[in-house]
């Protein structure tokens, strides 16, 4: 047997895009790493920071990116609202997800629509550190307003059905350690800057860390910063994607219509209280009526990092039948199957406690992977009987439990191979694992007896083809240019996708 652990510089061929970046100690600011968090959409052209233009053209690949269009062009070319993402009712911001409720049939201020919404993921290979990046710009400065972020840990967050005929629910629910970071603009015409606030959901509710501006307003100076926000709140900025704005349509978006921030994931643990690194598979920007936490929310934004969980991928190499010679003796089951099995870590952060089983039993103690890495296995397994499943099954545990199974492509038709006399134990041992220990006398004036064997064993989750560098566009609701909504789907079952898992409670 060959067992392989690739390392993430060979995980191209997986589907995830790795960002190679320089390397940044922990005792640093998030805002003075790599991406800029400035208040612009731009670094400068002295900086050797990236910023959202890099990100959004694709000429920095990141590990994961998407940008959310919450808006759309009419028949006659004018740029629309997005009618579909609304919140409606009482939800708000310090309700769990399963109270809150969207509509497509109301509308919001100006001040409080989302008009696009984007994220990134950078991670550091050499340093382990993972930081992610997020913005949104809306529509309107003419009064005062909240925006805000939260990150979903629960992969099943989304949209759900119709509970009357007016709402519809959400899917999913919070979990300890999701984040919000909001911004309070102040009223248009006010010379103070929007406060930034930082707030953790914990033991079912939502509580505030940092309270002032000084801990949470991205300061490149401050190394004990692992999370803060930023907004353009005395100067009109360049964008590099188009700006549907109300007073002005283009290429700039208007002072205290921009807002931006990152998250050291890593730095959460302590920051947050939290027993592991978080993996955080999708976003939400929002708008509320008010600054205050239990004010109404109004619009939102979905979009999906698409980044945490397990995937396995099991393959039949083709087998063999022994073909029985008259009177011979044979210390081992007549058909062989070789197979490969693999694990892969999609996320970034490390997964504890993995293992592979066949059939239930434990094949394979893999203990800890890594951020992208891979596990892999080739082995033979030997057979009595030709109707038998061999079902490959995966588990973990991360910021929540994985369980993905793979009952892979089938395995038949068996090369005959001549059994000769006994086998020795040496050809005896490589392939009888799984406990299988028989034997078979042939006697009689039968020339030899030829079987086939089945090995029941069909593929479910293969790796979906690597990804493009640029980011994915999405409207509001998760769904890709074409309609297709790959990011939120109803009762999500185990295995039957490799990046959304329901956890296995």
């Amino acid at each position: 047997m060959a067992t392989t652990r690739f390392s993430p510089v060979l995980a191209l061929a997986l589907l995830i895009i790795t960002c190679y970046l320089a390397s940044i100690s922990e005792a640093q600011s998030v805002a003075a790493g790599l991406f800029a968090l400035n208040g612009r959409t731009t670094a400068g052209a002295n900086s050797s920071q990236v910023d959202w233009d890099s990100i959004y053209s694709g000429q920095y690949p990141a590990f994961t990116s998407v940008f959310v269009k919450d808006y759309f062009t009419g028949t006659s070319g004018s740029q629309q609202r997005d009618p579909s993402s609304w919140f409606q009712g009482l939800s708000k911001d310090s309700y769990d997800v399963p109270y809150w409720r969207w509509t497509p049939y109301l509308n919001t201020n100006d001040k409080g629509n989302i008009l696009n919404a984007y994220a990134a993921v950078l991670s550091d290979n050499s340093t382990g550190r993972v930081s992610m990046y997020f913005g949104l710009d809306r529509e309107a400065q003419n009064g005062a307003a909240t925006v805000g972020y939260w990150f979903f840990q629960d992969g099943r967050v989304g949209l759900g059905s119709a509970v009357s005929s007016q709402a519809y629910a959400f899917n999913g629910q919070h979990m300890d350690g999701d984040l919000l970071i909001v911004a309070d603009f102040p009223a248009q015409g006010s010379s103070t800057p929007a406060s930034i606030k930082l707030l953790v959901w914990r033991g079912g509710n939502v509580s505030q860390i940092f309270y002032t501006d000084t801990k949470a307003k991205c300061d490149p100076n401050d190394v004990t910063q692992v999370v803060c926000a930023i907004t353009n709140d005395y100067e009109n900025i360049t964008s590099p994607w188009y700006y549907n704005g109300k007073f002005g349509k283009g290429y700039a978006i208007p002072a205290r219509n921009f807002f931006e921030g990152g998250i050291v994931v890593n730095g959460l643990v302590a920051l947050a209280n939290l027993t592991r690194m978080p993996c955080y598979s999708s976003f939400l920007a929002t708008t509320r009526v008010s600054n205050a936490l239990n004010a109404i929310s109004e619009d939102f934004a979905f979009g999906g990092m698409k980044k945490c969980g397990l995937a396995i991928d099991a393959d039949c190499l083709g087998g063999q039948q022994l073909v029985l010679d008259l009177n011979a003796t044979y210390t081992v089951p007549p058909f062989e199957w070789n197979y490969t099995v693999s694990v892969t870590n999609l996320g970034y952060n490390d997964l504890i406690d993995v293992v592979i089983e066949l059939n239930d039993e434990v094949l394979y103690d893999v203990g800890t992977l890594k951020s992208l890495e891979t596990f892999a296995e080739n082995g033979t397994i030997s057979t009595n009987t030709s109707d038998i499943d061999m079902v490959f099954k995966a588990e973990a545990t991360g910021n929540i439990a994985y369980s993905v199974v793979d009952s892979s492509n089938p395995c038949s038709d068996p090369v005959p191979v001549s059994g000769g006399d006994t086998l020795s134990p040496g050809e005896a041992a490589a392939i009888a694992i799984g406990g299988f220990i028989a034997a078979a006398v042939v006697v009689g004036a039968v020339a030899g007896l030829v079987a086939a064997g089945y090995l029941a064993m069909r593929k479910m989750n293969a790796a979906p083809p690597p990804e493009e560098i640029v980011p994915v566009e999405m409207d509001g609701q998760g769904n890709d240019a074409a309609g297709v909504n790959s990011l939120f789907e109803d009762n999500v079952t185990e295995g039957t996708n490799p990046m959304f898992h329901s956890p296995s409670v």
